[in-house]
């Protein structure tokens, strides 16, 4: 079966104009690429879209508009470490430029969360063979051919060159080892053309050397659950693949226990139920270093500064550690908002104003818990859309987000977390989680003091003055 990810389409222009595919690609790239208008013209020789230079011909222009500045993230340092044969240990690293990727994903659980149902919508009726030749890539090739550590989105900042087919399998990244001692990445095609198809190496992980790990907090429940507590724990479970997770409830609280390993050798007696997901790779490196290079934003004052996200600091186990990373517009919106829309359930609307809100600078970090933060940023994100009259938006601190692969289960420990930067200072950076709303997975922190974002809108004055209607 041909490689390409769409079909051929024949010479004839007229009768084989773009279809969904050809479409959604150039819908996304438009995403990806803010701030500069890109001219799509349909290629009908190989069915897909190309970026023209304006007048050369039929083209469909498109600029998408970032809603404010924030500063950039130049590249992404990714490090594994590798046992080498009489030499010990070896940390090989792979700078990821950060306007041609714009998220990094080091686990199968994020894959499974993230890209699986992205690449399956833009796949439509091609789903099936696109993710076999995916997970063939990402599961599916012994450990003494090629390791695939990570799968990069290469829907960056930076447009394809003209001409380039704008192929989905030319948007994935595979970050590799190669030759058991460098790091190279590879699109999906590059990937398929340099080696054949192997087997899944079996074979159990290393088991985190600490013991149990009690989450600290947990689900409110009563004598069920609903649905939404639920996939928190079908998430938290994902999450802690090749761990035990026991379950057990205290007063009116259902709490997770975490075991290094699969097999705990004892389980607590109050346990209601366990669940355990099993690696399709246990052989697959961690990551031991993710290191962010962030440019300050263009005119602010302040210094390039580097933030480390692999190791964590303060969390109780390894493997509560963030498994992937998002730092462009489009990455945000196209693969974590459909990802809350679907965890969340009713309440998504509240969590998709709170990331967004902070993303974009509506909520100043580390707020959190303040209804009237997110009532305000809705507010002022609703006034934009519609076309009111209201002042542009201040410049965004936050220039990436990391999902921690848990679940929901405590305050300031959420899902997502926003990283940001003291704006004008060259201080060192800070992460901010996303919240959790009283009744929907999690305790609710107090409500921080006032937020110092600028509220003095002309939408904001007149809703003061009494305009509450609309």
């Amino acid at each position: 079966m041909s490689q390409h990810d769409e079909p051929a389409a024949s010479d004839s222009l007229s009768r084989n104009p773009p279809a969904y595919r050809a479409l959604r690609m150039a819908a996304e790239w438009a995403s990806a690429v803010r701030d500069q208008q890109l001219n799509f013209a349909y290629d009908a020789g190989s069915g897909h879209m190309v970026l023209e230079s304006p007048g050369t011909a039929p083209t469909l222009p498109v600029l998408t508009r970032s809603f404010t500045s924030r500063p950039l993230v130049r590249e992404v340092e990714f490090s594994v470490p590798l046992e080498l044969p009489g030499s010990g240990l070896s940390s090989p690293t792979i700078a990821l430029p950060g306007d041609r990727v714009s998220a990094l994903f080091w686990s199968e659980s994020a894959v499974e969360k993230f890209l699986v149902p992205f690449y399956a919508s833009i796949a439509a009726d091609d789903a099936p063979r696109f993710l076999g030749r995916l997970f063939d890539a990402w599961y599916g090739y012994p450990a003494d051919v090629v390791q695939v550590c990570a799968i990069a989105c290469l829907l960056g900042r930076q447009a394809p060159a003209e001409g380039t087919p704008l192929s989905l399998a030319r948007t994935v990244g595979l970050v590799c080892v190669e030759g058991g001692t460098s790091l190279r990445l590879l699109t999906l095609d590059e990937f398929t053309e340099r080696y054949s198809t192997g087997l899944p190496r079996g074979g159990e992980g290393v088991p985190h050397p600490s013991g149990p790990v009690e989450v600290p907090h947990g689900w409110q429940v009563t004598e069920s659950v609903e649905s939404v507590v639920a996939r928190d724990v079908a998430e938290l479970v994902s999450g802690m693949r090749g761990h035990f997770v026991a379950f057990s409830t205290r007063e009116d609280l259902l709490i997770p226990l975490v075991f290094p390993g699969t097999s705990p050798s004892t389980i607590p007696e109050q346990t209601v139920f366990d669940a355990l997901t099993r690696p399709i790779r246990p052989d697959r490196p961690v990551p031991s270093h993710v290191v962010l290079h962030v440019d300050p934003l263009e005119g602010a004052e302040g210094s390039p500064f580097d933030h480390t996200v692999v190791p964590a600091q303060g969390d109780p186990a390894t493997e509560f550690e963030p498994d992937s990373l998002f730092w462009t517009d489009g990455a945000v919106e196209t693969l974590l908002l459909p990802y809350y829309a679907s965890v969340k359930g009713s309440a998504s609307w509240f969590f998709e104003a709170c990331l967004m809100g902070k993303w974009d600078g509506l909520i100043v970090p580390p707020s959190s818990t303040s209804t009237n933060d997110v009532r305000s940023a809705m507010l002022q994100r609703f006034d934009h859309a519609t076309g009111r009259d209201v002042e542009e938006p201040d410049p965004s601190t936050a220039y990436a987000t990391m999902h921690m692969p848990r679940s929901e289960y405590a305050d300031m420990a959420a899902r997502t977390q926003v990283l940001w930067a003291r704006a004008g200072t060259t201080g060192a950076p800070q992460a901010a989680a996303s919240p959790v709303w009283a009744g929907q997975g999690g305790a609710t922190a107090a409500a921080p003091a006032k937020s110092s974002r600028k509220t003095a809108s002309r939408a904001t004055a007149a809703r003061k003055a009494g305009r509450s209607a609309r």
